[in-house]
């Protein structure tokens, strides 16, 4: 029996990691040998790409496995295209869509060809599997398996206020990361209103974050933790997670984890559309422009409590974003 090598990119976001992870843990309960590896070695394994990048690679090498699966996480060009769509609504980064308009064009190339010559594309949300029927026609070749979530068992969280109602946002920091939450900082934040702004803080932690500390804490209360050690921690410092993701695909799985530790959620619109199973004005609040923005934020920090019911999320993450019960459906097609 060939082994399963799932081909993993050169630099793994912390999200990939953890599906590499799971993925490996849960084939080898059925038995299955499997490695994960930064290279194509040989032709006598079956390879798995995770991330377009790595499909992009099997493509390139010519290998010999029939092309079976890829797991492409999410749609890289509706991914870029999003990108380009917010930048332009929000007047951000303008500079970058020249380049950003070329990405999306090589990954509209490349996807092509992944949905041609692979018998089975892997997303993790309808969101994309529709994105991608629509563009290409291949409604028998995308499936949808949905990203997981390991609930703490032993942790309380504390629901008493802070002194200023925290937001907090955690990332693996890189350039599109910072610029995630930049772009919220300069358009939305810094022109609340002063007697808003002050009711609150923000905390932003991550990997790799030393790198932009200086610039993000230029902006009136936003502190910078760096990496943290202790997830059960980052949370019981915050009141509210804040997310502010720009492109329009995938499963954002520190919302995801935020629930998790029973932390309601505040962000853009689209960032909830994958996340069907959750309500808005119950687990999170959204908001699409500057006075939005400012509605929700005054009422979270004006109300006595967090104006949010978590009393059932638990039960929605169990239920909906087991690894193992979601990846059983992709072990079946793939061993």
């Amino acid at each position: 029996m060939k082994s399963i090598e799932l081909l993993s990119p050169t630099y793994s976001p912390y999200g990939i990691e953890i599906i590499e992870k799971k993925l490996k843990q849960a084939m080898e309960k059925k038995g299955s040998y499997v490695e994960i590896v930064k290279e194509i070695k040989t032709a006598d394994s079956i390879y798995i790409p995770i991330s377009i990048s790595c499909c992009v690679k099997v493509l390139k090498s010519k290998i010999s496995n029939n092309y079976e699966s890829a797991f492409i996480i999410d749609s890289p060009s509706l991914a870029y295209k999003s990108v380009i769509c917010h930048s332009l609504k929000y007047k951000v980064n303008l500079t970058d869509i020249f380049k950003l308009t070329l990405l999306y064009i090589y990954y509209s190339f490349w996807e092509s060809r992944i949905l041609s010559e692979f018998k089975q594309v892997i997303v993790v949300s309808e969101v994309d599997k529709r994105y991608l029927i629509n563009k290409y026609n291949c409604p028998e070749k995308v499936l949808v398996v949905k990203n997981g979530v390991d609930i703490p068992t032993f942790y309380n969280k504390d629901n008493s206020r802070h002194e200023k109602v925290t937001l907090g946002f955690i990332s693996s920091f890189s350039d599109g990361a910072f610029k995630d939450i930049n772009w919220f900082l300069d358009k939305i934040w810094s022109r609340l209103p002063v007697n808003i702004q002050n009711r609150f803080e923000i905390l932003i932690a991550g990997r790799n974050l030393g790198g932009y500390k200086s610039e993000l804490e230029t902006y009136n209360n936003v502190r910078c933790l760096g990496e943290v050690n202790s997830l059960s921690e980052y949370y019981s410092k915050i009141d509210i997670s804040l997310t502010t993701v720009r492109k329009t695909c995938g499963i954002l799985n520190k919302v995801l984890e935020s629930w998790s530790y029973e932390v309601p959620v505040i962000g853009l619109q689209h960032n909830f559309q994958t996340l069907q199973e959750f309500s808005n004005e119950k687990h999170y609040l959204c908001f699409d422009n500057l006075e939005e923005a400012i509605k929700i934020l005054n009422l979270v920090s004006t109300a006595e409590s967090t104006s949010f019911d978590l009393l059932d999320v638990k039960d929605i993450l169990s239920k909906n974003y087991d690894w193992d019960i979601n990846y059983s459906k992709l072990i079946q097609s793939l061993i």
